[in-house]
């Protein structure tokens, strides 16, 4: 695997790396002891695999940034078991993981939250829909096209957790208070005392329904977006999808 050669990022600056778990395979950064045992806990092989390649590429990531080797970078668990970098400072992290896909967000002076998920199908989001969907939201959905129910359900998810994650307020908050606008694009919002820009970015997938990534973070503009590309990296302004 090429390293990772990242800027610093200045405060206000933000990036978002998204890599498929296969591609992370050849990523031979140690875990610590600790991130070894959270990945134990887990029932499913698939979704130790995914947790590990998650906490891989966020080792690898905040290791570039911060200059020092991966396993060298304390973290601690916050309020409702969000991770943080254990030593003072103003660099913010996040992941998230899911069946063949992972994703690491980190800001240098603010919040980030970052989400990625792979599709459903559209009968399980009409099971779903009004666990994370208010009323009127969940009626704008209902009435949109067959077509384009699944994206729109699995955008509006993805971006709802990002919000959650980056707050600290965690998924077990009711994600119907959290108001996002139903099509996609760039949208901010103000929650817990916080103004958040929100996106739901474009992959690297092949297939735009295979996986849906979303970002909320604390800052004026969008991430830098990093992906595995020809076995290598690829770095570039990330756009909303």
């Amino acid at each position: 695997m090429t390293p990772l050669a990242l800027p610093a990022l200045a405060p206000g600056e933000s990036l978002v790396a998204v890599a498929r778990v296969e591609d992370m395979a050849d990523c031979a950064v140690p875990l610590t002891a600790e991130d070894e045992a959270r990945i134990a806990r887990l029932v499913q092989a698939r979704d130790r695999a995914a947790r590990g390649a998650a906490w891989r590429l966020a080792r690898l990531c905040l290791g570039s940034v911060l200059g020092r080797a991966p396993d060298a970078v304390a973290v601690r668990r916050g309020t409702n078991g969000r991770p943080a970098l254990a030593e003072a400072g103003d660099l913010d992290f996040n992941l998230s993981h899911t069946t063949g896909w992972v994703a690491v967000g980190l800001m240098r002076g603010g919040r980030i939250g970052v989400d990625v998920e792979r599709a459903r199908s559209l009968s399980t989001w009409g099971h779903i829909a009004p666990e994370f969907l208010a009323a009127a939201p969940l009626a704008a959905w209902e009435a949109l096209a067959e077509a384009r129910r699944g994206a729109a359900a699995l955008s509006a998810w993805c971006r709802k957790e990002a919000v959650l994650k980056a707050t600290g307020e965690g998924l077990a908050q009711d994600a119907r208070t959290v108001e996002v606008p139903l099509g996609g694009g760039l949208a901010t919002l103000d929650r817990a005392g916080r103004r958040l820009t929100v996106a739901t970015l474009a992959t690297p997938a092949p297939d735009p329904q295979e996986a849906c990534l979303a970002v909320a973070v604390e800052a004026g503009r969008l991430p830098l977006l990093l992906s595995r590309a020809a076995g290598g990296w690829s770095l570039a302004p990330a756009r909303a999808d």
